[in-house]
């Protein structure tokens, strides 16, 4: 009687891992009915694949919006973090994906979580709000259509961080100033953004 019971039990968590293996594999490829589907039929939208990755983290970071939003709707942890500390935030802002960093934004996703090694080569913590100054280092050689997206992505994180650093608030008010951007520069002052200094002629 005991072995069948566990054999019962085997075949039942054996069931739901093929279930949430197939929701995620469904995020990965965009396919929203199947991850309708798989929702309705239990699949755990927070299951995670050994490392960490969520079907959110990987709908985010394969650009897939409306798989996204699904999973959001559904109970999906905007703030879960991988092995690395990453959340979906960080690679939606990193592949500069305005509409999913805007979806994961609204339902609570934090750019102020810090990953445990960084996107680049030196392993110190990384916020989204980090990576998407990141964008804009020479070094990186992004397009200005990715740091155009970078800049409008740094404007929703202001405005939903309740208080940001010194750092953050002079940097931004700098890229505010490069584009030209009035509004925004007199937030960030009202945030507590020093005013540069005005420039001399020379």
């Amino acid at each position: 009687m005991k072995k069948l019971y566990l054999a019962l039990l085997c075949g039942l968590l054996i069931g739901c891992q093929g279930k949430d293996v197939s929701l995620f594999n469904a995020a990965q490829a965009g396919n929203v009915k199947s991850v309708q589907k798989l929702i309705t039929g239990g699949a755990n939208v927070n299951f995670n694949e050994g490392n960490g990755w969520t079907p959110l983290m990987i709908a985010a970071a394969e650009d897939h919006a409306d798989v996204v939003k699904v999973l959001l709707e559904n109970g999906a942890h905007p703030n879960a973090q991988n092995q690395y500390g990453r959340t979906a935030l960080h690679y939606a802002t990193n592949y500069t994906l305005e509409p999913i960093v805007k979806l994961l934004l609204d339902y609570g996703a934090d750019p102020t979580i810090k990953t445990y090694q960084n996107f680049g080569e030196e392993p110190e913590p990384e916020t989204a709000f980090d990576a998407a100054l990141r964008i804009f280092v020479p070094q990186f050689q992004r397009s200005n259509e990715e740091k155009q997206a970078a800049y409008n992505i740094l404007k929703m994180f202001a405005h939903k961080t309740e208080k940001m650093d010194e750092l953050h608030l002079g940097l931004c008010l700098a890229l505010a100033n490069y584009y030209k951007d009035k509004d925004f520069a007199n937030y960030l002052i009202g945030k507590g953004a020093k005013r540069l200094p005005p420039q001399r002629a020379k």
